[in-house]
Order: C-alpha cells, then sequence, then structure tokens
C-alpha cells in the first residue's frame, strides 16, 4: 500500500515514520525526517525489536521505491499495520 504525502502529514504524530534509505542519503539534499526511526532496507529483521507489531509504520526512501519493498519485507516478518509513502522523500 502506498500513501500520499498529504495523509503522512496529516498523521504524522499518530505514527511511526521509518526511514530506510542508506546512511549517506540522510544528509544528502534531500535531508531526513527529524521524528523518524531509522533502519536501513538491508536490514529489515531489526525492525521486530525496535517496533512492536501492531505499531502503524510509513516506510519512507528517497523516491518511494525501496519503501514499498521494505513495507513488504516487514509485513512478511509479521508487521500487520505497514505502508509506504508515495513519492519517497521527493513527494
Amino acid at each position: 500500500m502506498m500513501l500520499p504525502a498529504t495523509f503522512v502529514a496529516e498523521r504524522v504524530r499518530l505514527v511511526c515514520i521509518l526511514d530506510v534509505r542508506d546512511t549517506d542519503e540522510l544528509t544528502g539534499a534531500l535531508g531526513h525526517i527529524p521524528q523518524a526511526t531509522y533502519v536501513p532496507l538491508a536490514r529489515p529483521g531489526d525492525v521486530p525489536g525496535v517496533l512492536r507489531p501492531d505499531t502503524f509504520v510509513i516506510v519512507v526512501s528517497n523516491t518511494g521505491e525501496r519503501a514499498s519493498v521494505g513495507a513488504w519485507l516487514l509485513g512478511a516478518l509479521g508487521m500487520g499495520r505497514v505502508a509506504a509513502l508515495e513519492g519517497g522523500m521527493t513527494a
């Protein structure tokens, strides 16, 4: 599931933003979301140890492609309330 940026912006205090970009991307031109939790896409198995399975998670990447993969992986790991930010940090 992909969510539009306006939906996310309206609910940012009610959800966990999970940034799955590479470390060097956090300080690049697109910056980062200050309240986001950071777990790189290469380590999706770390997320269940950081967040409860019932947490509503919105996964963020640069353009949304890796976020979609991350959301799928988290669903496969038992995280039931996961979506990706449509358009990613460029939205």
